[in-house]
């Protein structure tokens, strides 16, 4: 329940497009998130652009998936949907260089290029590892970095207005 409150807020923006950026997008958190940012479309006519971070061995795999879903949501959509779910492999710890490709693809598969951009970073290493305080400062680091590439991205494309949530 608090994350469907926690979506609410994050994605309801009164402009005709935006960017919304998934990391973690195969994971059972992430991909519950990105299918809720697609539903949110589906009464929202504005255009969408969500991309799907996804382990870089899942890519194939979720573009299919996501593929079928957006086709079903058109299917039955009472009017015209102008969604695009993109899939991108995702490495938390590259400091940042594949976030930042996935943020510059959305802007460029986007009709309108000042769009705003949402990133929910969801992605994180869990359960039990051979080192878990090592896993924790990874995860923490991912953080990190997402809200430093944020900031790199910002300083190149100050129209897009990005956001961040962290999970």
């Amino acid at each position: 329940m608090n994350l469907q409150i926690l979506l609410i807020l994050a994605v309801s923006t009164s402009t005709s497009a935006y960017v919304s950026i998934v990391t973690g997008a195969n994971g059972f958190v992430g991909r519950h998130v990105a299918y809720s940012l697609l539903r949110e479309h589906y009464n929202d006519p504005a255009e969408r652009v969500i991309v799907c971070l996804v382990r870089p061995d899942k890519v194939s795999y979720e573009e299919s998936y996501w593929r079928a879903h957006v086709e079903e949501f058109q299917q039955s959509s009472k009017h015209d949907m102008d969604a695009r779910v993109l899939v991108h492999p995702y490495d938390m710890l590259d400091n940042g260089e594949t976030l930042m490709d996935a943020m510059e693809a959305a802007i460029e598969n986007s009709t309108t290029k000042d769009c705003p951009i949402c990133i929910y970073h969801i992605a994180s290493v869990f359960g039990p590892t051979p080192d878990p305080i090592r896993t924790a400062k990874d995860n923490v680091k991912s953080a990190e970095c997402v809200i430093r590439t944020l900031d790199e991205f910002y300083e190149r494309y100050p129209h897009t207005k990005p956001r961040v949530v962290v999970t």
